[in-house]
């Protein structure tokens, strides 16, 4: 028995939504929802340090400068990276300090502001000393731009949907999705 006809017609126009834009609504809709997670947990981090971040003064032990050449269609691109080690004593859980190094990427006004040897007061979380803030609203920076990013996918992800349903509409309407063998025009040919 086959299901009634306003059934029938959702699962068509279901189907329809899936060929016509849907499938990239969907895929859009989890790459925006992965974006907002990553920018979540990026803003959870900045607050902690600004929160509960301990300050500690910390020595520049090392600086690099790392050109990546990479070859396209288009012709070579260039990409330029900036990283400064700084060497801190974080307090550990058992109250002694413990000797740390980090790395972190810097822009490159910071870069060149620095020498080695230089004291510069940067913020760790005491339950994790490894994650530091070496200048002010570094934890911060990405957030912005992730967000952002989500923020296009999750309209480009409405768009697909919204476009996906007006064409799966329009294809339903129009009695374009592939018709039953009993309601198929015959073709006869003339002789």
């Amino acid at each position: 028995m086959l299901p009634p006809p306003h059934c029938r017609r959702r699962t068509l126009m279901f189907v329809e939504f899936l060929k016509r834009g849907g499938v990239a609504a969907a895929v859009l809709l989890v790459i925006a929802a992965m974006l907002g997670a990553a920018a979540h947990r990026e803003n959870a981090v900045a607050r902690a340090l600004a929160e509960h971040g301990v300050p500690a003064v910390a020595t520049v032990v090392d600086k690099r400068t790392e050109t990546i050449r990479t070859r396209t269609d288009d012709g070579t691109r260039t990409r330029t990276s900036h990283e400064v080690a700084y060497a801190y004593e974080a307090l550990a859980t058992d109250g002694s300090l413990q000797p740390l190094t980090v790395r972190h990427a810097v822009p490159r006004r910071i870069h060149d502001a620095l020498r080695l040897g230089d004291r510069v007061e940067i913020r760790y979380l005491p339950q994790s000393p490894t994650r530091a803030e070496v200048y002010p609203g570094e934890a911060a920076s990405g957030v912005t731009l992730l967000g952002a990013l989500a923020l296009v996918a999750l309209l480009a992800a409405a768009l697909a949907a919204r476009i996906g349903l007006a064409l799966a509409r329009r294809a339903i309407g129009s009695g374009r999705p592939a018709a039953r063998p009993e309601t198929a025009p015959r073709r006869v040919a003339l002789i």
